[in-house]
């Protein structure tokens, strides 16, 4: 990795945060594969590029004593690592402290799993309800699995890992936006690498907006992932498909814009809108068809087709006209005796007329 990670000193041990902007590892006087001396756990902030800024020495209260192994669980703030301290069973014991704002909590023996050999290394299962780790049990290194008690499980998250190309499969390097959705006050922007690879940990209990751009002839693709009621952590493999923009292409739109009873748009939809309309701004030449799928947003077709329509069309105008996209560049066409499959598809979508 070269500097600042590496030093003229021994460094190991590394965990990378999810979200692949945090580096945790140790650093030591010596190391070897029996011990080390003289180790402290540092942190590094990824600055881009594969490149991570100058480490940072962990706080004093979590360098107290001598340390191994740090472990980041997939929340990006429970980190366990190993330690002989005054509270240590005997030997090395596993310790967890948790990141709460910029603040590490005082390390807390994890007294359910520690005994007086050495417990040197730990992960946290993906769902945080189990801990793998080493025991030197009978003198050799053993391997065991712990159901985790609920006082020592990581924060529930879901886990988006995913691959952004286009739709003839090629790898894209854009972005990854992450925003708070309904305010859509962003959360986060992260350059995806060039093979199209990205991590996203997204903490239970809100909704989100994520979104992946890549340039002015690329549309986006963008998803809402409520997670506001699940109580287990999870993992979601995504495949984000940017098609190239030509005239005539039919786009269809996120139908989580808009309501399924009033057929008007939801407070996330502002985001879409945005994007939407800095497309349509970089090609001024364009006029866009907006097609709307009453039927679409619902398992039922309205009772009144022409009534939703409207209702719809109103709505798209008003928020794209908030952007500054005039309006004499949109047209709007009402969809609703299109195919059932075309109307279950998607809400609304657009095409490029010329």
């Amino acid at each position: 990795m070269g500097k600042p990670v590496n030093s003229d000193v021994a460094e190991g041990y590394p965990s990378l945060s999810p979200d692949g902007k945090i580096l945790y590892f140790l650093r030591c006087a010596t190391m070897s594969n029996a011990n080390c001396d003289n180790c402290k756990l540092y942190m590094a902030e990824h600055k881009g590029q594969g490149f991570f800024k100058e480490p940072v020495e962990m706080p004093a209260h979590i360098n107290a004593s001598s340390v191994m192994a740090p472990r980041i669980a997939k929340d990006g703030k429970t980190l366990t690592f190993s330690s002989k301290r005054p509270d240590s069973k005997g030997g090395y014991d596993l310790y967890l402290s948790r990141k709460i704002g910029n603040q590490w909590s005082e390390p807390e023996n994890m007294d359910f799993l520690n005994t007086i050999e050495d417990e040197k290394y730990a992960d946290f299962t993906p769902q945080g309800e189990s801990i793998i780790y080493s025991n030197s049990w009978n003198g050799y290194l053993t391997i065991f699995k712990a159901k985790t008690p609920a006082n020592f499980q990581p924060s529930r998250v879901l886990l988006l890992t995913g691959t952004a190309s286009t739709t003839s499969k090629q790898p894209i390097a854009g972005y990854l936006q992450i925003s708070d959705n309904p305010t859509g006050q962003p959360i986060s922007i992260s350059r995806i690498d060039v093979n199209g690879k990205f991590t996203a940990v997204l903490p239970m209990g809100k909704a989100y907006d994520v979104a992946v751009t890549s340039g002015n002839n690329l549309f986006f693709w963008s998803q809402t992932f409520d997670v506001t009621q699940e109580t287990k952590s999870r993992k979601e493999d995504l495949e984000a498909l940017l098609p190239t923009l030509e005239k005539g292409t039919v786009y269809h739109g996120n139908k989580t814009l808009f309501d399924s009873t009033t057929y008007r748009l939801l407070p996330g939809a502002t985001l879409e809108c945005k994007r939407l309309a800095k497309l349509f701004q970089s090609h001024a030449e364009w006029k866009i068809n907006i097609l709307i799928y009453p039927s679409g947003i619902s398992n039922n077709a309205p009772s009144n087709p022409i009534s939703a329509y409207e209702k719809m069309k109103t709505a798209l105008l008003d928020e794209l006209s908030k952007t500054g996209l005039p309006t004499e560049q949109m047209v709007f066409s009402n969809e609703f005796q299109t195919t059932e499959e075309e109307n279950n598809y998607s809400g609304w979508g657009w095409m490029i007329l010329e």
